[in-house]
Parts: C-alpha cells; sequence; structure tokens
C-alpha cells in the first residue's frame, strides 16, 4: 500500500470484447488488471472477498444511476462571460436522467427507507462503512445489512437468481 493506494489485481471486463468474438481464443470475456480498490468501498469489498460479484455488479448499477440522476452536470452560472444569441440553454431533465430516477425509485421501493440510506452512504456516496458506524460491532451489522440490501437489488436487476426451493410431501 502506498499512501491513499491500494493496487490489486482483479478480473474486469474486457474493454476490447465484442458479441462476435464470444469464444475466440485471444479475446476473453474478462481480463485481470490492477485496480486501485481504495477507489470506493464497493470495489475494496470485493476485492477483500467480503462481497459476491453480483452484489458488486448491483452496487455499480446502483451508483451509475446515482450520479446520472443526480446534480453532476449543474453548473454554476458566469456572470463574467459575454451572453451569445443564438443558443438555448441545454435540456436540464434528460430521458436518460428520468430513466434512471426511475430506477432509483423502484431500489427505493425495494430497500425501503433505512436500506436505501445505507445504499445510498455506501455505494453512491463512497462513504466507508467505518464512517457511518462508531464501533466495530455496528459496522460488521451495517455489512451484513449492505450485503443484503445488495443481494435484494441484484435479484431485482436481474444480477442474481436465487435459488428455488421445493418441498415435497412424504409417502
Amino acid at each position: 500500500m502506498i499512501g491513499n493506494i491500494e493496487i490489486v489485481t482483479m478480473d474486469v471486463p474486457n474493454p476490447a470484447w465484442r458479441y462476435d468474438l464470444d469464444k475466440v481464443p485471444g479475446f476473453p470475456k474478462e481480463i485481470r488488471a490492477a485496480v486501485n480498490c481504495r477507489e470506493s468501498p464497493i470495489v475494496w469489498m470485493l476485492a477483500h472477498g467480503q462481497l459476491e460479484k453480483h452484489q458488486a455488479e448491483a452496487a455499480s448499477e446502483f451508483r451509475r444511476h446515482y450520479e446520472t440522476a443526480g446534480a453532476a452536470d449543474l453548473k454554476a452560472m458566469d456572470y463574467m462571460k459575454e451572453p451569445v444569441d443564438g443558443s438555448a440553454p441545454g435540456d436540464v431533465l434528460t430521458d436518460r436522467k428520468m430513466a434512471s430516477t426511475d430506477k432509483l425509485k423502484k431500489a427505493y421501493n425495494v430497500l425501503g427507507p433505512s436500506g436505501y440510506s445505507l445504499v445510498q452512504s455506501v455505494c453512491g456516496d463512497c462513504i466507508w462503512l467505518k464512517d457511518l458506524a462508531p464501533t466495530k460491532r455496528r459496522q460488521w451489522e451495517a455489512g451484513k445489512i449492505l450485503k443484503g440490501c445488495l443481494d435484494a437489488l441484484a435479484v431485482e436487476w436481474g444480477y442474481f437468481k436465487p435459488p428455488i426451493r421445493v418441498w415435497r410431501k412424504a409417502g
């Protein structure tokens, strides 16, 4: 570990992979790459075996929708610029932003207020569990709840199919 960087090798999606090259030797779907696992709490948990792959995928999708629906593209007005005629201001509410907001609303309905708040803090705002909970016991409990919430999102978004249990009558 160097400063605030912790480099680990992980399987990541291959940027050169395409559907037409699937199962062709030399073009794997995933490759090994060096990753800074301090980039977010989810990457760190995945690198250290605390999360399953489907949970990390659900967390990444939540973060993607959270950032898309957020105010990342809002900018302050620059009063020093000369006003120019002919260009209208950009559309503030795009279709992509509305779709992300709908996904987040469904996630809220699945997780409930407390679960959504935890997932929003860890996955969306990248707040570490040690910063959310004061004691190790509470951090452990928050991690367990986070895993359950990410499992629910993974099932909702199709990253994980829970095992189906069948009970048969004896006799």
